[in-house]
């Protein structure tokens, strides 16, 4: 679960299993009302959730089939993607995969992420 930096909106992680299927979603719940405004769904594994410092985005990182990496930025209203990134120099094939989530930051005024995983990556957003 993470929030954002004005506090405005929360984001939790969810992960349903069936059979060999397995469906990843993020839910972003304002937290005045209370209620859940946008879920966004996947049938990649999501390893990262993080909100954009402006506000209105949240950045995703989702492994792909091949076990590389993908960044994306989805607009938490609409619950639209407005950008992917594929990012083949991160790979989830090594001990670091059997550990779970990555470890996300966006920088620089939202206009990098670095992604930690054994070393550190970064990735331009603009």
């Amino acid at each position: 679960m993470t929030s954002s930096m004005d506090d405005k909106y929360i984001a939790t992680l969810t992960r349903i299993r069936a059979d060999i299927i397995a469906l990843d979603s993020v839910k972003i719940w304002n937290i005045q009302s209370q209620k859940n405004i946008t879920t966004i769904s996947s049938t990649s594994k999501i390893k990262g959730v993080e909100f954009h410092p402006d506000g209105k985005r949240i950045l995703i990182l989702q492994e792909t089939a091949n076990l590389d990496c993908r960044v994306s930025l989805w607009n938490i209203e609409t619950g639209d993607k407005e950008r992917e990134i594929n990012i083949p120099q991160i790979s989830y094939n090594s001990r670091q995969y059997e550990l779970g989530y990555y470890k996300t930051k966006i920088i620089d005024s939202g206009r990098r992420v670095a992604i930690i995983d054994r070393e550190m990556h970064f990735v331009n957003l603009e």
